[in-house]
């Protein structure tokens, strides 16, 4: 996924800069790949240097391509070749025509490079090289700004063996805030059960990022009884998030699917749709709708 408002024309005037990836090889040899592309005289148009080192000390290879960037279907962007020539420096090759062509897009931190979609190998992603630390794009985390701030409420638990929760009337407080940078969000959920003192509490203390290699969402939590948690958020719509969550806890595997809807204003329904511990359906559990009302 793109950052979240980077059109084609944000997308154009983010390509100048400087790129790079690592290959691994098939005799296991590290390939690092830099781009350092530049604009060129004409508009849309660029100039970039392509260096690859071996990690085996071969000696490297460079060369440069000059190529038009045209807008595909909306929101991706076609590199056509225009020309190319090798560089070395004892013996200047003269420009000669290209016709290298692909699909790419851009982002603050990522240039995604298409070559074929039927294959696995088809694809690169390339991260830009800069000066400072390459914080990731926080405009990725937008579509959970909803989750921000604190909602409360309480519900009657059928109780859970694999969170180890009881089946009482539960209360519940979720508080969530982002860092600094914008890229990290640090959420606690925090269940009473009962009359039991703080002491006794179910917590569940996470952090949601983005991540690059799969292009989403993820999170990972930490409970008070003992599981461990890791989700994707593998749909949104409409502020609606579905999260593919699978955890190791103290009575095995778990597996689920958790809606969080707030289509409603002020409103905060944590929906739990599918569950399995140790691929046994927990019909019990499922459907549990927990409905919290924001507070702050």
């Amino acid at each position: 996924n793109l950052a979240q408002g980077v059109t084609v024309k944000d997308q154009i005037g983010l390509i100048s800069g400087t790129w790079t990836r690592d290959q691994i090889t098939e005799e296991g040899e590290v390939r690092t790949w830099t781009k350092q592309i530049e604009k060129a005289e004409k508009a849309h148009q660029f100039i970039e240097t392509i260096t690859i080192i071996n990690s085996n000390g071969n000696k490297s290879t460079k060369w440069q391509l000059h190529f038009e960037v045209i807008p595909v279907a909306g929101k991706f962007l076609h590199f056509k070749g225009i020309k190319q020539r090798d560089i070395n420096p004892n013996n200047p090759e003269k420009w000669k025509p290209s016709n290298i062509s692909y699909i790419f897009q851009v982002d603050q931190n990522f240039y995604h490079e298409l070559w074929d979609l039927a294959s696995t190998s088809g694809s690169f992603k390339y991260r830009r090289v800069g000066s400072s630390t390459s914080v990731i794009d926080p405009s990725n985390m937008d579509v959970l700004k909803p989750l921000l701030g604190k909602f409360v409420g309480e519900f009657n638990n059928p109780g859970s063996k694999a969170y180890g929760a009881s089946k009482e009337k539960s209360k519940i407080t979720s508080t969530a805030e982002l860092s600094k940078t914008g890229s990290v969000l640090k959420m606690s959920w925090i269940m009473n059960q009962g009359g039991d003192p703080a002491e006794k509490a179910f917590e569940a203390h996470g952090i949601y990022s983005y991540n690059p290699q799969v292009g989403s969402i993820v999170k990972q939590f930490q409970t008070s009884t003992g599981v461990l948690m890791n989700a994707v958020l593998i749909s949104s719509s409409n502020n609606k998030l579905l999260w593919e969550r699978t955890a190791d806890t103290p009575s095995g595997k778990l597996y689920e699917h958790c809606l969080f809807d707030f289509s409603e204003p002020n409103t905060f329904k944590h929906v739990i749709l599918k569950r399995t511990l140790n691929g046994i359906p927990q019909v019990n559990e499922e459907n549990e709708t927990i409905i919290l009302k924001r507070v702050k």
